[in-house]
């Protein structure tokens, strides 16, 4: 898929930071400083890179090609399609702080919401979210597991989908989760959301699911998770940065977004079957 630029996020911005999560230590601070340092990388060489960064001309090497470019050369010339340095970069971060003001919060919260949108449409892989899609239309009956913070998408996706007709039921509550496993069946499907992909009673749900045959679905923001190393279907969302310590309201609002895109997919499904 093509990638679409929301917010004008350089593209080679956006491949950097989707594999974040899946980079070693030496590889991450590479990342960082060739995302805080862009005029500095545009200047200099692999040898300059690694002195800055404090690691060897092999781990850099190493990040380029983990971030999808050839060599230094390709990045270089990504960095200047973009136009990085003449029109400027987005702010690295939407937090909020005390002098902000009205004007401010809205344009960052805003904004915020569109950068964790636009990142999310990049990385979201089309194979991955044709198999969920596939999974649901055809699934007897679907369970959504969401504690805390993602039982609010656990809740959207049951609003929407009992809507188009799916047999579907959310747990929320941690301690309840194992007590719903027996009733799995092979084709049955398991919805399984947490930005962290580490939730521990959302992990020990869904093996026991598996046990009982089911397929499982992750939406997470970390792709190298256990979680996603739990699922046969891996959907990931993107965030950069939160609105405040400890808020996930931009991780939602992705997240959400791949639920309403599961249920458009089902939805189409079932019209193509109807007389």
């Amino acid at each position: 898929m093509n990638q679409v630029n929301i917010t004008n996020l350089p593209v080679w911005e956006l491949q950097v930071r989707s594999v974040l999560s899946k980079l070693s230590s030496a590889e991450g601070r590479v990342a960082e400083y060739v995302l805080a340092e862009p005029e500095a990388v545009l200047g200099g060489n692999i040898q300059s890179i690694a002195q800055a960064s404090g690691v060897s001309e092999a781990t850099v090497i190493r990040f380029l090609r983990r971030a999808g470019f050839s060599g230094l050369k390709g990045f270089k010339a990504s960095m200047t399609q973009a136009n990085v340095l003449e029109h400027g970069r987005l702010p690295a971060s939407r937090k909020l702080s005390d002098s902000d003001t009205t004007r401010a919060i809205k344009t960052k919260v805003f904004c915020g919401c569109m950068e964790a949108l636009g990142d999310t449409l990049n990385v979201l892989d089309d194979g991955d979210l044709a198999r969920a899609i596939d999974a649901l239309y055809s699934a007897p009956y679907v369970e959504v597991f969401g504690i805390g913070g993602s039982a609010s998408v656990a809740r959207s996706a049951l609003h929407s989908f009992r809507r188009i007709g799916l047999r579907m039921s959310v747990t929320s509550d941690p301690n309840a989760a194992y007590l719903r496993m027996e009733r799995f069946n092979p084709g049955d499907v398991v919805l399984a959301i947490s930005s962290s992909g580490e939730t521990a009673a959302i992990l020990e749900a869904v093996r026991i699911a598996k046990e009982k045959g089911a397929f499982v679905i992750s939406i997470t923001n970390v792709q190298s998770s256990t979680l996603s190393g739990l699922s046969d279907c891996r959907l990931t969302s993107l965030c950069r940065t939160r609105m405040l310590p400890g808020d996930e309201t931009y991780e939602r609002v992705a997240q959400i977004a791949i639920i309403h895109a599961l249920y458009a997919g089902v939805a189409m499904r079932q019209g193509e079957h109807q007389p």
